[in-house]
C-alpha cells in the first residue's frame, strides 16, 4: 500500500445533513479525519453515527452539505465508487464472499477472471498471504472463509481495503462479537494502519476500547455534533 504523510487533513465533511420520514438522522454535522488518525465516533444509539458514515462512503446521499477527500470536493453515489477513490467501509455485518477462500475474497476486487484464460493461484495466494503479513497475521489464504472466525473474517475485510490503498477506512462496530483477546489484535491491526498513514474512523458503542485506542473522539447526540475531544483527556 501507499504510505500517507501522517497529520495531514484527508477528509473534511461541511455540514452534513440527512432527513428520513419523521426524523432529522444527522443535522449539519462538520467532521474531520487526519492521515494516521484514529478517530472515535460515539453516540447512543439513533444518534446519528451509522447515518454520518453511511454518507461518508456512499451509501446514503447527503441532503445537504460537502465532503472534501484529499483536497477536492468529492461526489459519490455508492461504496463501490468510495472504495475505487481510497475510501473502505468495514460495516458490523461483514461482507465477504463464504465459499470462497481467504485468498479469494482479498484478490477479489482487482481480478477480472472473466477474461483470463487460467488463474494463478500460486500469485493470488502468495499476494494474499503477503497483505496479511504486513499485519503480523498468518495463517492458511487457502482456507475456505465460511470456516474463519469473526475476528479473522474482519482482518481479511480489513487486508481487502488496505491492498485497494484505501486511505480512510471506517469501522463499524468491530468489537461487538470479540472476545477481549481479539479485540487486542484488531487494535494492533489498527495502529499498524495508523503508522502507515491510514484515517480510520472507529465506530463502538464500547466507551472504553474508544478511548483505549482513539486519538480524537467525536460525540453525536440526537443527530447533531456535541463536540471533538482528545481522548487523552475523557
Amino acid at each position: 500500500m501507499v504510505k500517507t504523510e501522517n497529520g495531514r487533513i484527508l477528509l473534511v465533511a461541511k455540514g452534513l445533513t440527512k432527513a428520513f420520514p419523521g426524523v432529522l438522522a444527522v443535522d449539519h454535522v462538520d467532521f474531520e479525519l487526519r492521515a494516521g488518525e484514529i478517530h472515535g465516533l460515539v453516540g447512543e444509539n439513533g444518534a446519528g453515527k451509522s447515518t454520518l458514515v453511511g454518507m461518508l462512503d456512499g451509501s446514503i446521499l447527503p441532503d445537504e452539505g460537502e465532503i472534501i477527500f484529499e483536497n477536492k470536493v468529492l461526489k459519490i453515489s455508492s461504496p463501490q465508487e468510495a472504495f475505487s477513490k481510497g475510501i473502505a467501509m468495514v460495516p458490523q455485518e461483514i461482507m465477504l464472499l463464504p465459499h470462497l477462500s481467504v485468498a479469494e475474497n482479498i484478490v477479489f476486487p482487482f481480478f477480472n477472471t472473466s477474461r483470463l484464460k487460467w488463474i494463478n493461484w500460486k500469485r493470488i495466494n502468495d499476494f494474499a498471504a503477503s497483505a496479511l503479513e504486513e499485519f503480523g497475521i498468518s495463517f492458511d489464504v487457502r482456507r475456505i472463509t465460511a470456516e474463519l472466525s469473526v475476528a479473522e473474517q474482519q482482518i481479511v475485510a480489513i487486508a481487502r481495503a488496505v491492498v485497494a490503498n484505501a486511505k480512510v477506512l471506517i469501522l463499524d462496530e468491530p468489537t461487538s462479537a470479540l472476545a477481549r483477546h481479539d479485540v487486542e489484535s484488531l487494535f494492533r491491526v489498527m495502529s499498524n494502519l495508523k503508522a502507515r498513514g491510514v484515517g480510520i474512523i472507529f465506530i463502538s458503542h464500547r466507551l472504553n476500547e474508544v478511548l483505549e485506542v482513539s486519538d480524537t473522539v467525536t460525540v453525536l447526540r440526537d443527530g447533531r455534533k456535541i463536540g471533538d475531544f482528545s481522548a487523552c483527556n475523557l
